[in-house]
Protein backbone atom coordinates (compact mmCIF):
# COMPACT_ATOMS: atom_id res chain seq x y z
CA UNK A 1 0.00 0.00 0.00
CA UNK A 2 1.31 3.57 -1.09
CA UNK A 3 -0.15 5.88 1.18
CA UNK A 4 -3.39 6.23 3.33
CA UNK A 5 -5.65 9.26 2.00
CA UNK A 6 -8.54 11.40 2.70
CA UNK A 7 -10.13 13.19 -0.05
CA UNK A 8 -12.76 15.84 0.92
CA UNK A 9 -15.17 17.53 -1.54
CA UNK A 10 -19.14 17.99 -1.05
CA UNK A 11 -19.56 16.31 -5.09
CA UNK A 12 -19.85 12.66 -4.49
CA UNK A 13 -19.05 12.24 -8.10
CA UNK A 14 -15.60 13.53 -7.71
CA UNK A 15 -15.00 11.11 -4.51
CA UNK A 16 -16.22 8.39 -6.63
CA UNK A 17 -13.91 9.30 -9.31
CA UNK A 18 -10.98 9.62 -7.04
CA UNK A 19 -11.24 6.88 -4.59
CA UNK A 20 -11.43 4.55 -8.07
CA UNK A 21 -8.29 6.54 -9.22
CA UNK A 22 -6.10 6.10 -6.76
CA UNK A 23 -7.24 2.39 -5.32
CA UNK A 24 -6.31 1.44 -8.65
CA UNK A 25 -2.87 3.30 -8.58
CA UNK A 26 -2.29 0.93 -4.91
CA UNK A 27 -3.52 3.88 -2.36
CA UNK A 28 -5.52 2.88 0.76
CA UNK A 29 -8.82 5.99 0.00
CA UNK A 30 -11.14 7.14 2.48
CA UNK A 31 -13.55 9.73 1.55
CA UNK A 32 -15.78 13.03 3.38
CA UNK A 33 -18.15 14.92 2.15
CA UNK A 34 -17.95 17.73 4.84
CA UNK A 35 -16.16 19.78 7.25
CA UNK A 36 -17.62 17.64 9.97
CA UNK A 37 -17.43 14.61 8.57
CA UNK A 38 -13.48 14.71 7.71
CA UNK A 39 -12.74 16.32 11.06
CA UNK A 40 -14.18 13.34 12.84
CA UNK A 41 -11.91 10.71 10.26
CA UNK A 42 -8.99 13.01 10.95
CA UNK A 43 -9.18 12.75 14.09
CA UNK A 44 -9.86 8.76 14.29
CA UNK A 45 -7.93 8.19 11.05
CA UNK A 46 -4.38 7.16 10.49
CA UNK A 47 -4.26 8.93 6.86
CA UNK A 48 -0.49 10.64 5.50
CA UNK A 49 -2.59 12.98 2.95
CA UNK A 50 -5.59 14.88 3.25
CA UNK A 51 -6.80 16.69 -0.50
CA UNK A 52 -9.90 19.04 0.12
CA UNK A 53 -11.82 20.96 -2.11
CA UNK A 54 -10.72 24.82 -0.49
CA UNK A 55 -14.95 25.75 -1.17
CA UNK A 56 -15.71 23.10 0.79
CA UNK A 57 -19.12 24.43 2.33
CA UNK A 58 -18.40 25.41 5.70
CA UNK A 59 -20.73 24.08 8.17
CA UNK A 60 -24.15 23.88 5.71
CA UNK A 61 -23.62 27.28 4.09
CA UNK A 62 -21.40 28.49 1.39
CA UNK A 63 -17.73 29.35 2.20
CA UNK A 64 -14.05 28.19 2.50
CA UNK A 65 -14.35 25.13 4.37
CA UNK A 66 -11.28 23.77 3.34
CA UNK A 67 -9.28 26.65 5.21
CA UNK A 68 -11.09 24.95 7.96
CA UNK A 69 -9.70 21.78 7.55
CA UNK A 70 -6.07 22.49 7.13
CA UNK A 71 -6.42 24.72 10.74
CA UNK A 72 -7.53 21.38 12.02
CA UNK A 73 -5.32 19.00 10.75
CA UNK A 74 -2.16 21.43 11.79
CA UNK A 75 -3.28 21.12 15.18
CA UNK A 76 -4.52 17.58 15.62
CA UNK A 77 -2.33 15.63 13.08
CA UNK A 78 0.54 17.78 12.24
CA UNK A 79 2.94 15.09 9.97
CA UNK A 80 -0.13 14.95 7.96
CA UNK A 81 -0.07 17.17 4.88
CA UNK A 82 -2.72 18.66 3.19
CA UNK A 83 -3.21 19.51 -0.61
CA UNK A 84 -5.73 22.64 -1.80
CA UNK A 85 -8.05 21.98 -4.78
CA UNK A 86 -9.44 24.92 -6.09
CA UNK A 87 -11.17 25.97 -9.25
CA UNK A 88 -11.44 29.65 -8.11
CA UNK A 89 -7.74 30.25 -7.20
CA UNK A 90 -6.15 33.68 -7.01
CA UNK A 91 -2.86 32.94 -5.91
CA UNK A 92 -3.49 35.21 -2.98
CA UNK A 93 -5.94 32.99 -1.58
CA UNK A 94 -3.30 30.33 -2.46
CA UNK A 95 -0.90 31.96 -0.14
CA UNK A 96 -3.38 32.05 2.31
CA UNK A 97 -3.74 28.38 3.04
CA UNK A 98 -0.57 27.27 2.53
CA UNK A 99 0.14 30.25 5.65
CA UNK A 100 -1.92 28.61 7.40
CA UNK A 101 -0.44 25.01 7.05
CA UNK A 102 -1.11 23.80 3.40
CA UNK A 103 1.71 21.40 2.09
CA UNK A 104 0.83 22.22 -1.48
CA UNK A 105 -2.28 23.18 -3.77
CA UNK A 106 -3.60 22.25 -7.04
CA UNK A 107 -5.97 23.93 -9.80
CA UNK A 108 -9.03 22.59 -11.26
CA UNK A 109 -9.46 21.29 -13.32
CA UNK A 110 -6.20 19.01 -13.47
CA UNK A 111 -4.60 15.47 -14.58
CA UNK A 112 -5.47 12.98 -11.67
CA UNK A 113 -1.75 12.16 -12.61
CA UNK A 114 -0.76 15.61 -11.49
CA UNK A 115 -2.31 15.20 -8.60
CA UNK A 116 -0.72 11.82 -7.76
CA UNK A 117 2.48 13.46 -7.93
CA UNK A 118 1.64 16.16 -5.44
CA UNK A 119 0.41 13.18 -3.42
CA UNK A 120 3.45 11.28 -3.81
CA UNK A 121 5.36 14.46 -2.86
CA UNK A 122 3.40 14.53 0.56
CA UNK A 123 4.58 10.48 1.29
CA UNK A 124 8.19 11.22 0.57
CA UNK A 125 8.07 13.84 3.60
CA UNK A 126 5.97 11.15 5.71
CA UNK A 127 8.81 8.66 5.17
CA UNK A 128 11.13 10.59 7.60
CA UNK A 129 12.41 8.96 10.60
CA UNK A 130 10.66 11.50 12.55
CA UNK A 131 7.70 12.71 10.06
CA UNK A 132 6.57 14.81 13.01
CA UNK A 133 9.51 17.05 13.11
CA UNK A 134 9.88 17.45 9.57
CA UNK A 135 6.99 18.60 8.88
CA UNK A 136 6.97 21.25 11.27
CA UNK A 137 10.30 21.90 9.90
CA UNK A 138 8.21 22.49 6.25
CA UNK A 139 6.28 24.36 7.40
CA UNK A 140 8.46 26.97 9.09
CA UNK A 141 10.47 26.97 6.20
CA UNK A 142 7.70 27.38 4.14
CA UNK A 143 6.39 30.27 5.79
CA UNK A 144 9.58 32.33 5.34
CA UNK A 145 10.17 31.58 1.52
CA UNK A 146 6.34 33.17 1.11
CA UNK A 147 7.04 35.85 2.86
CA UNK A 148 10.02 36.25 0.33
CA UNK A 149 7.34 35.56 -2.50
CA UNK A 150 5.19 38.54 -0.85
CA UNK A 151 7.83 40.90 -1.11
CA UNK A 152 8.82 40.03 -4.22
CA UNK A 153 7.60 42.15 -7.65
CA UNK A 154 6.24 39.55 -9.56
CA UNK A 155 2.91 40.81 -11.10
CA UNK A 156 1.52 38.30 -13.35
CA UNK A 157 -0.30 35.36 -12.33
CA UNK A 158 1.51 32.66 -14.14
CA UNK A 159 4.68 34.35 -13.21
CA UNK A 160 3.54 34.15 -9.46
CA UNK A 161 2.55 30.09 -9.82
CA UNK A 162 6.25 29.64 -11.11
CA UNK A 163 7.85 31.75 -8.21
CA UNK A 164 5.58 29.27 -5.77
CA UNK A 165 6.79 26.36 -8.01
CA UNK A 166 10.51 27.26 -7.32
CA UNK A 167 9.68 27.64 -3.72
CA UNK A 168 8.64 23.64 -3.25
CA UNK A 169 11.51 22.64 -5.87
CA UNK A 170 14.04 24.15 -3.43
CA UNK A 171 12.36 23.11 -0.30
CA UNK A 172 12.60 19.35 -1.97
CA UNK A 173 16.43 19.79 -2.61
CA UNK A 174 17.04 21.17 1.15
CA UNK A 175 15.18 17.86 2.68
CA UNK A 176 16.34 15.59 0.45
CA UNK A 177 19.68 16.74 2.48
CA UNK A 178 18.31 15.72 5.69
CA UNK A 179 17.27 12.44 3.92
CA UNK A 180 20.80 11.59 2.89
CA UNK A 181 21.75 12.36 6.47
CA UNK A 182 19.13 9.79 7.77
CA UNK A 183 20.78 7.24 5.53
CA UNK A 184 24.22 8.28 7.48
CA UNK A 185 22.34 7.23 10.58
CA UNK A 186 21.11 4.33 9.52
CA UNK A 187 24.35 3.28 8.34
CA UNK A 188 25.94 3.89 11.97
CA UNK A 189 23.10 1.87 13.68
CA UNK A 190 23.89 -0.70 11.11
CA UNK A 191 28.13 -0.69 11.97
CA UNK A 192 28.50 0.41 15.52
CA UNK A 193 31.82 0.10 15.38
CA UNK A 194 32.83 2.89 12.69
CA UNK A 195 32.37 6.18 13.08
CA UNK A 196 30.66 7.49 10.52
CA UNK A 197 31.13 11.38 11.27
CA UNK A 198 35.22 11.82 11.13
CA UNK A 199 37.18 13.01 8.03
CA UNK A 200 39.27 9.99 8.43
CA UNK A 201 36.29 7.58 8.79
CA UNK A 202 34.95 8.66 5.35
CA UNK A 203 38.50 8.06 3.66
CA UNK A 204 39.12 4.51 5.03
CA UNK A 205 35.73 3.69 4.10
CA UNK A 206 35.00 5.03 0.46
CA UNK A 207 33.99 2.26 -0.99
CA UNK A 208 31.15 1.18 0.70
CA UNK A 209 30.30 5.09 1.12
CA UNK A 210 30.05 5.84 -2.13
CA UNK A 211 26.93 3.50 -2.55
CA UNK A 212 24.91 6.04 -0.81
CA UNK A 213 26.83 9.43 -1.66
CA UNK A 214 29.62 10.55 -2.67
CA UNK A 215 32.35 11.47 0.42
CA UNK A 216 32.91 15.19 0.01
CA UNK A 217 28.70 15.27 -0.73
CA UNK A 218 28.27 13.44 3.12
CA UNK A 219 30.06 16.23 4.17
CA UNK A 220 28.87 19.09 2.78
CA UNK A 221 25.26 17.55 3.48
CA UNK A 222 25.58 16.64 7.29
CA UNK A 223 27.08 20.47 7.36
CA UNK A 224 23.99 21.86 6.06
CA UNK A 225 21.59 19.13 7.79
CA UNK A 226 23.02 20.49 11.16
CA UNK A 227 23.07 24.19 10.14
CA UNK A 228 19.28 24.17 9.64
CA UNK A 229 18.46 22.03 12.72
CA UNK A 230 20.41 24.47 14.73
CA UNK A 231 19.08 27.63 12.73
CA UNK A 232 15.10 26.45 13.34
CA UNK A 233 16.02 25.24 17.04
CA UNK A 234 15.69 21.77 17.19
CA UNK A 235 18.85 19.75 19.01
CA UNK A 236 21.43 18.24 16.62
CA UNK A 237 21.43 14.26 16.89
CA UNK A 238 25.02 13.54 16.60
CA UNK A 239 28.08 15.87 16.60
CA UNK A 240 31.01 15.54 14.44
Amino acid sequence: MKGNLLIVDDEHNTLEVFSRYFAGQGYRCDTADSVESAEERIRSGDHDVVVVDKNLPLRGSYGEGGLDIVRFVKQHKPAVGVIIMTGFATIESVVESMRMGAFDYIIKPFRMEELREKVDRVLEYRNYLNPDTIMDMYRSLHEQLLELYERSDTTTEEKKHLFLQLIHEKLDFIFSTFKNFERMLLCQQATPGMNWWSRSSRKRTSGFENEIVQESEVWRQEKEYKYAMRHHGYAVICEA
